[in-house]
């Protein structure tokens, strides 16, 4: 499976703002 960073950065900085809008509601 090769990875494309194009692809990849925006699913890291989608999924990284869902834990932080996460942990900023606990």
């Amino acid at each position: 499976m090769a990875i494309d960073p194009e692809s990849l950065a925006p699913k890291y900085y989608v999924f990284r703002n869902m834990s932080l809008s996460i942990d900023n509601k606990n």
